[in-house]
């Protein structure tokens, strides 16, 4: 980044951090329900973040594991805020069981969770601003529960998205797939049984060489 801004990031960038990141997570337990604010909302929060999108590839699942993406339809702040009261806020999230191949893109502003016995790659905006709206009861390794950040959250949620589901990808030939195709990174899948050269790496070194 110190090096190379400019041909990484763009002129129209922010540089002080490298904006994506690549991550492997392994959940032996459902992670926490959480949301992200998106870029706008994240510099009211800490001017130097980013908002953070990311989308996750699910590379392998236990029978019925499940992610939980997006709010039930016609959802609103005060309904959620009743089950967050009550401790039933599962009740307003939707949730399905996937298997390894699937693909969930999850926009900044999409309540989410990763559920138990789940190995997935997750491609992200770089931001350390995570909300946490709910923790399922659990207590902390002080035997205390983790702090939430409701307020933050609701401030954060997009109402009006609704269910994720899995994407559809989009076939564009024989060996490649489209999974996501957002503002801050695109994601595809290369299939294919032999060696192959992709034309973005060989252009991306030929800019830094």
């Amino acid at each position: 980044m110190a090096m190379h801004g400019r041909q990484l990031c763009g002129t129209e960038r922010r540089l002080h951090q490298f904006p994506l990141l690549v991550q492997f997570l392994d959940a032996s337990d459902r992670l926490s329900v959480q949301v992200h604010p998106n870029d706008v909302q994240a510099r009211f929060f800490d001017p130097n973040e980013n908002g953070k999108t990311e989308a996750w590839v699910i590379l392998d699942a236990k029978p019925d594991s499940r992610i939980y993406a997006g709010l039930k339809r016609s959802l609103d702040p005060f309904r959620l805020q009743r089950h967050l009261a009550a401790g039933t806020v599962e009740e307003c999230l939707h949730s399905y069981a996937v298997r390894a191949g699937d693909c969930v893109f999850i926009p900044a502003g999409t309540v989410h969770a990763i559920g138990e016995g789940i190995l997935l790659a997750e491609v992200q905006q770089s931001s350390d601003l995570t909300f946490r709206l709910h923790d399922w009861g659990r207590l902390g390794m002080d035997g205390q529960p983790r702090p939430l950040h409701v307020e933050e959250s609701l401030a954060c949620i997009d109402f009006d998205r609704g269910p994720v589901d899995p994407v559809v990808s989009r076939l564009q030939n024989g060996a490649t797939e489209e999974l996501v195709s957002s503002e801050f990174f695109t994601l595809r899948r290369h299939t294919t049984h032999d060696s192959f050269c992709s034309p973005t790496t060989t252009a991306f070194m030929r800019c830094l060489c």
